[in-house]
């Protein structure tokens, strides 16, 4: 309501929220009634809908929505947020698909003034049952917005034809068990959520918020699924506030739903529902199933598809993905006691199969390797580890290993993270692996990174987020998300070894990097960039384009750019940003700031 500036307005919403609760018997207060009357200008609107069940209103006929106008539907019409009147329904046509608007105005717009006309059911997403007719019923909100065309001397307004977009996507759920998909899930209890990962972009602040975009539970009643079907559920999900919009690629979706004493578990990264649409969803529910990693007794563990790992082990076990596994983390803390160059040779956990890990809502992990020249969390050659979710995890890379990717003497694959809140540091000041991406002196695939809060430091000579010392990476792309990254300071031994933010290290080489979202704060160290080239090193194409939000690179001390080339680079690819080829970039400063359309 904060733009409501003046207690004119206030008073108008006031009767608005009035009217739309006095929807549900279908009749206005007498007051408000008397004032439409008072009102001078008449307006009509043509409102043809075609039938598109897209469309305002939402009717429930044979099981199914149409869309329909009645006579006691209420339009609210506004220039911008200004109050100008009520429209009602009239010449409603036999399908119910198109009407004529009409009501009468207290001010009359100007021709060619943009108008929003509002529909409203009332508003009870919560007390979903998850049927068709309580949606109808309930979840019935629709925008038009009409240009008039004339107003003419007798008062009479008309304007283009308005077609009405609802303001909420709806979903037809069918839940099957992840373990057996033969079976289907009816659960009497449902919570939905969208989350997503913030903070203020002008601070930078290390410490993010997770900010529920979407967030209700519904109790199910049985009778929902003899008339659905067994596993069926329709879901009405309302639109995500306008400052979230451009962050739907960044957003988790949970649904937890609870099947007699079982609680069972769907997290999918991205927001991928349109306001307005229909949509069909799979929901292949995992049923929360802890392991505990204080029980171990066996020297090798292979964690189970859809398990969820909790617990604190200190012991030198070996923890395994494999191939085609969903592995989530719930306050996990794997912590050598007393870091040591042992001859377990471990990661604290490895990838040796394309596999996902879901950092569970609301959770802390911490993982460190078990031997100095390991990865935190190795990730096998020619394999993709995906992280999502909303959770935190903390990983310390070996001396000579990255926090997440490639040990040193151990090529890595691929790394995409979708979403969490990820600090990847180096062990001690000599390690010389990535923050995120290779052990020194290896090789790392692709990085690819689509949402989430990522705070990645190098070891001297490494990138914060690509190629190590003396090493090289894939290709990067980032496409939303919020990121620090800096790249490796000068080690104890004195030796000053320089990385990029992103890109490569001392002596490197990475790929392509490809910037097309997201906020991010990056610093190259001694001799490199913030983005782009590590000290004697080569990276591929550099290109920053206008969706991102706020791009700031700072150069390392002795590196002539703050995106692109570094200090003695063996070369550098074409830099292009905001569609235009800028080839390296600087400044005076020490930093280059892009922040398109700020």
């Amino acid at each position: 309501m904060a733009f409501l500036t003046n207690l004119k307005e206030i008073r108008v919403w006031a009767m608005m929220l009035v009217a739309s609760v006095a929807l549900v018997s279908c009749t206005l207060d007498e007051t408000i009634l008397e004032d439409i009357q008072e009102q001078e200008y008449t307006m009509t609107v043509e409102a043809s809908m075609g039938g598109n069940p897209q469309t305002k209103a939402l009717g429930f006929m044979d099981d199914r929505l149409v869309a329909t106008w009645t006579e006691n539907d209420v339009i609210y019409v506004f220039k911008e947020t200004n109050f100008l009147g009520f429209l009602r329904p009239a010449e409603i046509s036999t399908d119910g698909a198109s009407c004529k608007l009409a009501g009468k105005m207290k001010v009359a717009p100007s021709i060619g003034d943009e108008l929003t006309l509002k529909y409203l059911a009332p508003d009870s997403y919560i007390s979903q049952d998850g049927t068709l007719a309580y949606i109808a019923a309930h979840c019935d909100h629709a925008l038009a917005t009409v240009t008039v065309k004339a107003v003419s001397e007798n008062r009479e307004i008309s304007t283009s034809a308005a077609r009405f977009i609802n303001q909420q996507s709806i979903v037809k759920v069918r839940m099957f068990d992840k373990a057996d998909p033969t079976k289907t899930l009816s659960p009497t209890n449902l919570k939905v959520q969208a989350k997503v990962i913030t903070m203020s972009p002008s601070s930078m602040s290390p410490e993010p918020t997770v900010t529920a975009v979407l967030n209700y539970e519904l109790t199910i009643p049985q009778a929902t699924y003899t008339t659905n079907g067994e596993g069926v559920l329709y879901l009405a999900l309302p639109n995500i506030p306008e400052e979230y919009e451009s962050m739907k690629s960044c957003t988790t979706i949970y649904i937890i739903g609870t099947v007699g004493n079982d609680t069972y578990t769907y997290t999918r990264a991205g927001y991928p529902f349109e306001d307005g649409k229909y949509y069909l969803i799979d929901v292949k529910a995992r049923k929360r199933n802890l392991k505990d990693l204080s029980t171990l007794t066996t020297r090798t563990y292979e964690a189970k598809d859809g398990e969820t790992l909790t617990g604190t082990m200190t012991a030198a076990h070996l923890i395994k993905l494999t191939e085609g596994t969903t592995v989530s983390l719930w306050n996990v803390d794997i912590n050598p006691d007393g870091y040591s160059y042992n001859t377990t040779a471990n990661p604290g956990l490895t990838c040796e199969g394309n596999a996902t890990l879901i950092l569970e809502d609301g959770s802390v992990n911490s993982i460190k390797p078990f031997y100095g020249f390991r990865a935190a969390i190795w990730v096998a050659e020619g394999k993709t580890l995906t992280i999502m979710g909303s959770g935190r995890l903390d990983v310390r890379g070996g001396d000579h290993g990255a926090a997440i990717g490639g040990s040193s003497y151990f090529n890595c694959g691929n790394i995409r993270i979708d979403g969490g809140i990820i600090y990847a540091y180096r062990t001690s000041s000599d390690s010389s692996g990535a923050g995120i991406g290779g052990g020194m002196e290896t090789v790392c695939g692709d990085i690819t990174i689509n949402g989430g809060f990522i705070m990645a430091e190098g070891g001297p000579g490494s990138a914060g987020i690509g190629a190590s010392r003396g090493g090289s990476c894939g290709n990067i792309t980032i496409n939303g998300g919020i990121i620090v990254a800096m790249g490796g300071v000068t080690s104890t031994s004195g030796t000053a070894y320089g990385g990029a933010g992103i890109g490569s290290g001392y002596n490197a080489s990475c790929g392509d990097i490809l910037i097309q979202g997201g906020f991010m704060e990056v610093a190259g160290r001694t001799g490199a960039a913030g983005i782009g080239c590590g000290e004697k090193a080569s990276c591929g194409s550099i290109t920053i384009t206008s969706d991102v939000k706020l791009v700031a690179a700072y150069k390392g001390n002795t590196s002539p750019y703050c995106i692109g080339k570094g200090l003695n680079d063996v070369s550098c690819g074409t830099v292009t940003i905001g569609g235009v080829e800028t080839g390296s970039v600087t400044s005076e400063a020490g930093y280059y700031v892009y922040s398109p359309g700020n």
